[in-house]
């Protein structure tokens, strides 16, 4: 098994569907919003992070999420096509952000001929509709091909020294000058979420080599999803701010668990729901 919806195992996406379309919704309403903190006094402390910062890795933690959804439907319209299907497509795999549309793209790329054979193409709107495109590959379709396998083979080399057993979502981005981010996010499988150790990888321009890696987090941890309701605290002590991997995992969660707190170095972070604002805000306080 691998990476994202495919890697969670076929049972588990069955489990999973009535959650992710009902985050339709919930994505388009969650912002970053926070609620102030006050003492007993009733003065407001200074934020126990860099506001900014923690904004752009809102907004970035939120794209990611959005190309998640887009990801994982496009593969419940390949399971209702041809459901036996789905496996032999785990090649590569990606979605692309162009113009506020997500592409989401199947195909197997070949090092030998440097071509990228597409096989199936979906195209989702903001608003998360989903429509299949015609599969024609193009030249920005074939370097984000070549950068997702450059990078998943060098994932899995480092994964494989590190003796890390558990399967990892992936996301890409292309950066401003031209070269490519990719994210790897622990996935769940079963009745298991997992969560702890997320790996950043830099790619060239060419999308062929990795030019930078960073692994952020202390260790594995797997929370198990059942029907009891219960508040999880996720490991981020290592830092004053939360990490990407852990506001990505709050967006993604916040529904199968009473409550999700961030533990950071000087403070604890939370995501609530707010009647009054129709929307999800967090909420950071200084811990004691």
């Amino acid at each position: 098994m691998t990476a994202f919806g495919i890697g969670f195992g076929i049972g588990y996406r069955k489990e999973m569907k009535r959650f992710f379309l009902g985050c339709i919704v919930m994505f388009s309403l969650f912002g970053c919003s926070h609620r102030k903190m006050f003492t007993r006094g009733g003065v407001e402390p200074p934020f126990p992070f860099d506001r900014e910062a923690f904004e752009r890795t809102c907004a970035l933690a939120d794209a990611l999420a959005r190309d998640d959804l887009a990801a994982w439907r496009s593969t419940d319209s390949i399971m209702a096509e041809k459901p036996l299907l789905l496996d032999s497509l785990d090649q590569t795999w990606f979605v692309d952000e162009r113009d506020g549309r997500r592409y989401v793209f199947y195909g197997r790329y070949s090092a030998k001929d440097d071509s990228y054979r597409l096989k199936y193409a979906f195209m989702a709107e903001q608003d998360g509709d989903l429509q299949k495109i015609p599969a024609v590959t193009d030249e920005r379709a074939l370097q984000f091909a070549r950068a997702v396998t450059a990078g998943k083979q060098f994932f899995q080399a480092l994964v494989d020294s590190m003796q890390l057993d558990v399967d990892y979502n992936h996301y890409i981005r292309r950066n401003g000058d031209g070269s490519y981010k990719m994210w790897f996010f622990p996935a769940g499988y079963g009745n298991y979420c997992a969560h702890g150790v997320d790996i950043y990888l830099t790619l060239d321009r060419m999308g062929s080599t990795v030019t930078g890696r960073h692994i952020v987090g202390n260790y594995l941890r797997y929370f198990e999803l059942d029907k009891k309701m219960r508040t999880v605290e996720l490991d981020n002590t290592y830092d004053s701010m939360p990490s990407l991997g852990n506001v990505f995992f709050t967006i993604m969660n916040r529904e199968r668990f009473e409550r999700i707190i961030i533990l950071n170095s000087q403070s604890t972070s939370a995501m609530t729901y707010s009647p009054e604002k129709k929307e999800w805000v967090w909420v950071h306080r200084r811990r004691e």
